[in-house]
């Protein structure tokens, strides 16, 4: 009778034994995962700041293409009004021409 306690009692140290060994892997792994979680959060806010950065940079860029867009447009508009006018001297000048050669 002792030595089926004996052999149980052993059997039992055994489990008990790898239970242990079992926990440590798991606490080793959550421990590592706990990490990893760490190592991503981190590096999530990271990236949000990029962005934040980004977005930013982008708002001051469209905002200076705006104003740079706004500069832009008179002096578009004075070139169109001053080829107007260079055609329109143009022809004139051809039709004074037309005129001295016939006179000729």
């Amino acid at each position: 009778e002792i030595q089926g306690y004996d052999e149980e009692l052993k059997f039992l140290e055994k489990e008990l034994a790898d239970t242990k060994e079992e926990l440590g892997k798991v606490k080793n792994q959550s421990k590592n995962t706990d990490e990893s979680v760490e190592i991503i959060e981190r590096e999530l806010e990271e990236t949000k700041r990029d962005l934040k950065k980004k977005t930013e940079q982008e708002r001051e860029l469209s905002k200076s293409l705006k104003k740079a867009l706004h500069l832009v447009q008179p002096m578009q508009e004075f070139l169109q009004t001053a080829e107007k006018e260079k055609k329109k001297l143009a022809r004139e000048l051809k039709a004074a021409k037309k005129k001295i050669s016939h006179l000729e």
